[in-house]
């Protein structure tokens, strides 16, 4: 049987270079997208708090920890699902806005940053509850 342990590790670090490369191309918007700086900064806060919650998880899944309860990997691995495809997720929104500024703003990425305005902030929204729910995980293991 394969170790829980090692997929939810190796999962973890593919979340995270994907959340390194998700927020460097946020920056890059940000820079060239004036306009849309409060949505991308949010965004990148919250990315990099997720990013700081899963590299904590990572340190304590790198610890050994042989005496893990069931119950709590069973429900490391659903989080750590979850994460995968809301990253996934954020990230295929930035690479689209990500190719529209490769070409310059014209008026119809400001038009999809405008339609996309309100999807980023229902993912930013999951993104924070994630954050949450896996603080309180982390919470629970040192406890």
């Amino acid at each position: 049987m394969a170790d829980p342990f090692f997929s939810t590790a190796t999962s973890i670090v593919g979340i995270i270079n994907l959340l390194a490369r998700t927020t460097s191309r946020l920056g890059e918007l940000k820079e060239r997208w004036r306009q849309a700086d409060f949505v991308f900064i949010n965004l990148i806060a919250q990315l990099s708090a997720l990013k700081a919650a899963l590299n904590k998880l990572q340190g304590w899944i790198d610890a050994e920890m042989d005496d893990a309860h069931h119950l709590l990997v069973m429900d490391l691995e659903a989080s750590i699902t979850f994460c995968q495809m809301l990253v996934n997720r954020i990230d295929s929104e930035i690479s689209d806005l990500h190719e529209s500024a490769e070409n310059g703003l014209s008026s119809q990425s400001k038009l999809k940053l405008i339609i996309r305005n309100g999807t980023l902030e229902e993912l930013q929204k999951m993104v924070e509850r994630q954050t949450s729910a896996l603080t309180l995980l982390l919470m629970a293991c040192n406890w």
